[in-house]
């Protein structure tokens, strides 16, 4: 989506009017952590492992046309994802550009995965939160992180859980 002639992500919040403007890696740096709590190497191949939050599978069989990760380390890039994807699917499968999340909401109820959970996103972050990686402790994602977390926990225990991604 192109606003005011960038490249974004707008995140705002219905009864709090809390709102983050950022562009979609910051997002994807949020997933990694997820991904890095769950077993995902900080490095793959002797690169930052930061781009198997974006697409996985093109990352997986495309670094620089040279090495590719050994049958055990796919098993446990693959097994990463398992794992992030049943500790924390609202944080994992919705929209990086669209969408929202309601207390009532659903992850996985339109294909666009464009509709999520509130009060579940919330449980997921706190859970996060307490497994992120001492590497990151200092770090802009979780300075990220710490802004995400704060904006769905306001809106979800001050308001009526409605996060809008656009």
């Amino acid at each position: 989506m192109i606003k005011g002639g960038r490249m974004g992500l707008d995140i705002s919040c219905k009864i709090s009017k809390k709102s983050i403007r950022w562009n979609y890696s910051t997002l994807h740096l949020i997933r990694w952590l997820a991904l890095q709590a769950c077993g995902l190497p900080k490095e793959i191949c002797g690169k930052t492992s930061y781009s198997w939050a974006t697409s996985p599978f093109l990352h997986g069989y495309v670094i620089d046309g040279k090495e590719l990760p050994s049958p055990d380390l796919m098993a446990t890039i693959l097994f990463s994802f398992k794992q992030a994807g049943y500790y924390f699917p609202n944080l994992m499968f919705h929209s990086d550009c669209e969408g929202n999340y309601t207390k009532s909401g659903k992850v996985f109820s339109k294909p666009e995965l464009t509709g999520g959970n509130s009060t579940q996103l919330l449980k997921e972050l706190e859970l996060l939160k307490k497994e992120i990686p001492e590497q990151e402790k200092d770090s802009r994602t979780l300075v990220a992180f710490n802004q995400f977390y704060e904006l769905v926990k306001d809106e979800v225990e001050n308001g009526n859980g409605y996060i809008e991604f656009n």
